[in-house]
C-alpha cells in the first residue's frame, strides 16, 4: 500500500510522456506533409512538364547535379577547344587520300575528346592513330574500340587529349 501511490503516479507520468511523444510525432508528420506538398508545388512551377514527382528533394538534387556537370563542362571547354575547333584540326591533320568519316565528337572530361568514325580499313585506323599521335594538337591518343561494319567499313572510337 505504501508503494501504490508512487507507482500510480509513475504510471501516470509514463502515460503523459508517451502521450506527449505521440502528439509530437503526429504534429511532425503533419508538418512534414505540408512541407512536402509545398515542395511539390515549387518543383511543379519550375518543371511544369513533370507530371508526378515521388520525392521532390531527390529530384531537385539530381537536377542540380546535372546542371553542375554541364557547368563544369562549359568551364573546361571555355578556355580550350570547341568541337568545331577539333573538327577543323582533324580535317587539317588527315591527308586527303585518307577516306575517313567522323560520326561524332564528344568532350568527355577535361580536355579528353572521343571520336566515333568510320574508314575503309584497319590500316587506315593505324594511320589515323599515328597522325594524331604525331600531331602537336593532340596527345595521349588511344584506340578504344574497332569493329567491322556491315558495309565493309571499319568503325572506330579513338580518345585523346587536346592540347
Amino acid at each position: 500500500k505504501t508503494f501504490l501511490i508512487p507507482i500510480i503516479l509513475f504510471c501516470i507520468l509514463l502515460i503523459l510522456t508517451f502521450y506527449r511523444n505521440i502528439s509530437d510525432v503526429m504534429a511532425s508528420r503533419t508538418s512534414v506533409k505540408y512541407i512536402q506538398s509545398e515542395m511539390q508545388k515549387e518543383v511543379k512551377e519550375v518543371f511544369p512538364n513533370i507530371s508526378a514527382i515521388p520525392d521532390p528533394v531527390s529530384f531537385m538534387e539530381a537536377e542540380v547535379v546535372k546542371v553542375q556537370d554541364k557547368l563544369e563542362l562549359i568551364e573546361e571547354v571555355k578556355g580550350g577547344s570547341t568541337p568545331l575547333d577539333v573538327l577543323r584540326d582533324l580535317a587539317l591533320t588527315f591527308p586527303v587520300s585518307l577516306n575517313v568519316r567522323v560520326d561524332e565528337i564528344r568532350f568527355e572530361s577535361g580536355k579528353r575528346v572521343k571520336i566515333w568514325g568510320r574508314c575503309s580499313s584497319y590500316k587506315d585506323i593505324a594511320t589515323i592513330e599515328k597522325i594524331l599521335s604525331e600531331s602537336k594538337r593532340f596527345k595521349d591518343v588511344e584506340r578504344d574500340q574497332v569493329s567491322q561494319s556491315v558495309n565493309n567499313t571499319v568503325k572506330f572510337i579513338i580518345s585523346m587529349v587536346v592540347n
